[in-house]
């Protein structure tokens, strides 16, 4: 259930009563000839009452869009953002939001850091919000509702500060994690509207809280709220209000599927009232409503009863998403009947409608297409307009300027003869100097720039190279495969190479993607050192212990290929050179779903620093660097933070290996 489609509901109803006398009065003023801004604001009226008494598509925006040549032209900064604005909600209306969203947002930044009154600023920013949020983008939704309800606060506004608060509300709810913050939102729309102790204002809100109780599965609190709804409603004797509550008591009780005779009862009480008040897209949507609970409690013939009206009057209404779902609850229900013949006939029907839905919305979005070049296309022509005009007139100020200079012109002349007489004698002596400075100037320059492109190439090359595979380390590989199958180690051989096979797939799997489980990183890990143990002769063990459970391995994801850079440069640089006996490399991993630890524990030679270790040094340096890139990037955009620390294990204050510690932490 969308409470945006209410909130429409019960914004507009109000304003489709506006009667053909009313179009006919804004054309008559446009017919007078009025000055250019009131021409402008009555092509705006005119195409949104068209709007509301359902007239062509193409006559509002043809108005909508008249609104805004005539504001070009006008050069009215404000009026072309109104203008904009008032083309952004007629695509609303239409529920093209994604077009919406583009005018309001253009009309918004257009002013937002211009003297303009500020309610105009918040009423583009709401709107640019609310579009964006039906749209499903809802990073811009939020964006612009902060926009709208930081100017609002600063304005000490509860209108705007309601209208913001309840859109962020509506946003967050449709965020997966944001619910508390959609209540807090919601909460603090209905405090600033009981201040205003606009009653309106406090029905949405509380229909609001209640829709979303109801997504948490807390039906005792959502009707809390739906009583307190109640009781505002029948103070007002506001009918609509009424019917709309009981229709979501009904749908209380429908999702709690506890008492579906009491959501029956409600939707019945809705109904009544909304054939009252003769709104018949609300009675087809409650006739299906009515259908599906009757089909819950097994009152078949009820609910196929219910589902004919409610498809008959979608179809009058020409409703096709209402007739899509009507036809598909039929399907169901003769399915129920075992009248499978009808069942089979009225889902391809439904899907027939699925499809007109479809191509009707690929044919709106052609046209809106095609509105937007036109625009864009006045839009460059206009601006190229001025620009002309403006070059006509700095050429009409040259030529002025030339006629009244061109006497002192003719004196300078001889005196400027004379000077270049003198300075050209200068000059021609100093050429020849001057042209071997600048001819040395241009090969040092040369050669700086050619140097700083050498370094950069450099950098860019051992970044490429450590964000791949090792081409030296797959060689090698090769090699031993090579040296088992010389030596007629054939089994030794297969199995190497069925490792080796593994270890690859993986990582070119795994290459493209931006997170990998624990589980499979542990996988790439462990087939690495088995590749490299047996690469080096087994000259060195490794232990791999996790404690951790299934659920957590496969759940908590981390950047692919993390763990190996620190389980090479352990082996390379820390168990390769030591002259222990028995090098040991273990990697340790215990936590939970709050916290996991990664421990990398060699007893090698830890990270003792000399000359000969330089070129080894600027290999972990710039892997360690890169490492921490990667690890920057996926704290950006990931619900774990990730961190490590490097230290030395010392033995009686003697290096004796490395510990690499990497924590994963719920944020």
């Amino acid at each position: 259930m969308k409470i945006k489609i209410l909130f429409i509901l019960i914004l507009f109803s109000p304003l489709q009563s506006h009667s053909q006398q009313r179009i006919d009065s804004l054309k008559s003023v446009l017919l007078k000839g009025l000055p250019d801004s009131s021409i402008i604001l009555t092509e705006m009226e005119l195409s949104r009452a068209l709007n509301r008494s359902r007239s062509n598509d193409s006559v509002q925006y043809l108005h909508a869009q008249n609104a805004i040549d005539l504001a070009l032209q006008l050069d009215d900064t404000l009026l072309y953002a109104r203008a904009l604005d008032n083309l952004g909600l007629l695509y609303r209306y239409h529920q093209q939001y994604s077009d919406a969203g583009q005018f309001h947002s253009k009309a918004f930044s257009l002013i937002e850091h211009k003297p303009y009154d500020p309610l105009y600023k918040m009423i583009f920013a709401n709107n640019a919000g609310l579009a964006s949020r039906y749209d499903q983008s809802y990073d811009k939704a939020v964006y612009f509702y902060l926009k709208a309800l930081n100017i609002a606060e600063s304005q000490k506004d509860l209108k705007n500060i309601a209208i913001s608060c309840n859109g962020l509300g509506n946003t967050f709810s449709q965020i997966p994690s944001k619910e508390n913050e959609s209540l807090e939102y919601f909460e603090r729309s209905l405090d600033a509207e009981e201040k205003r102790n606009n009653p309106l204002g406090m029905a949405m809100n509380y229909l609001s809280i209640s829709d979303h109780y109801i997504g948490k599965q807390q039906f005792d609190i959502s009707r809390e709220y739906l009583n307190k709804l109640l009781k505002l409603n029948e103070a007002r004797k506001d009918k609509f209000g009424l019917a709309i509550t009981y229709e979501y008591f009904g749908h209380s009780y429908l999702a709690e599927n506890k008492n579906s005779d009491l959501a029956i009862n409600y939707y019945q009480r809705s109904l009544t009232a909304f054939e009252e008040l003769n709104n018949k897209h609300k009675v087809a949507g409650l006739l299906s409503n009515l259908g599906q609970a009757s089909l819950r409690v097994g009152q078949t013939h009820a609910s196929k009863n219910y589902y004919l009206k409610s498809l008959e009057l979608a179809k009058e209404i020409n409703n096709k998403a209402l007739i899509m779902q009507s036809a598909k609850g039929l399907a169901d229900v003769s399915e129920k009947l075992a009248d499978y013949k009808n069942s089979l006939l009225y889902t391809h029907f439904s899907n027939q409608y699925k499809d007109s839905i479809n191509l009707f919305e690929q044919e709106t979005q052609i046209a809106a297409i095609t509105r937007q070049y036109d625009l864009e296309k006045k839009e460059s022509q206009i601006v190229l307009l001025e620009k002309n005009r403006n070059l006509q007139e700095a050429e009409l100020k040259a030529q002025t300027q030339k006629f009244k200079t061109q006497q002192a012109f003719l004196i300078l002349i001889a005196v400027v003869l004379i000077a270049l007489i003198i300075t050209s004698i200068l000059v021609l002596r100093d050429v020849k100097n001057k042209k071997k400075t600048t001819q040395l100037l241009q090969q040092k320059e040369k050669e700086r720039v050619e140097h700083e492109y050498k370094i950069n190439l450099l950098q860019a090359e051992m970044l490429a190279t450590r964000m791949q595979m090792n081409p030296h380390f797959l060689f090698n590989c090769l090699n031993a495969v090579k040296y088992l199958i010389q030596t007629e180690n054939y089994f030794k051989a297969k199995d190497y190479l069925i490792v080796f096979s593994k270890f690859v797939r993986l990582v070119l799997e795994t290459s493209q993607k931006q997170v990998i489980p624990i589980e499979e990183e542990l996988g790439i890990v462990c087939k690495y050192l088995k590749l490299e143990e047996n690469r080096f002769d087994q000259s060195f063990l490794y232990q791999v212990n996790n404690s951790l459970t299934d659920a957590v391995s496969k759940e908590v994801m981390l950047p692919p290929m993390l763990l190996q850079p620190f389980v090479e440069n352990s082996i390379w640089h820390g168990l390769l050179p030591s002259n222990k006996a028995e090098k040991v490399i273990a990697i340790n991993i215990s936590g939970d779903l709050d916290q996991i630890k990664v421990e990398i524990v060699d007893n090698g030679v830890g990270r003792k620093i000399n000359s000969r270790e330089s070129s080894s040094m600027l290999h972990k340096s710039m892997g360690t660097r890169i490492t921490q890139d990667r690890i920057n990037l996926f704290n950006k955009t990931s619900n774990y933070t990730i961190s490590f620390k490097i230290n030395d294990i010392l033995d009686a204050q003697k290096l004796s290996g490395t510990k690499v510690v990497i924590l994963l932490q719920a944020t």
